[in-house]
């Protein structure tokens, strides 16, 4: 999961509570979870997110390469919104992804529409 650089660059930003929850219904069929973030781990979310899964790692000080090939290489990837975080997924032909569906906040979000598109499915909150 990367929760992504939402304090420094985000136009909507995604609640810790929204990502909370998607893990927790992963946590229903992956026992192993990485969590990714630009921005510091608050303790709220890494105690909530550990109580669902039986190996947590939370990382939020790593490089962005490294950051990056872990996405790329997930088998479930649960990503913000962020081109970052995208291009990961993109790249990673094998995950079950889930990504949001509002990208941007304000009124012109026409670029939204064409992320979305790639979509097949969409997760029920």
């Amino acid at each position: 999961m990367r929760r992504g650089d939402y304090l420094n660059v985000a136009s909507h930003v995604i609640s810790d509570e929204d990502f909370i929850n998607i893990a927790w219904k992963f946590s229903k069929f992956i026992q192993n979870i990485v969590v990714l973030s630009d921005s510091k781990i608050s303790n709220n979310v890494s105690d909530l997110i550990s109580k669902k899964y039986a190996n947590c790692l939370f990382l939020d000080d790593i490089d962005a390469f490294t950051a990056h090939c872990l996405m790329r290489y997930a088998s479930a990837l649960i990503i913000s919104n962020s081109q970052f975080s995208l291009s990961a997924a993109l790249l990673n032909k094998n995950a079950l992804v889930a990504l949001p569906t509002q990208w941007f906040g304000g009124t012109d979000r026409n670029l939204e529409k064409n992320i979305n598109a790639q979509c097949r499915f969409q997760f029920l909150n």
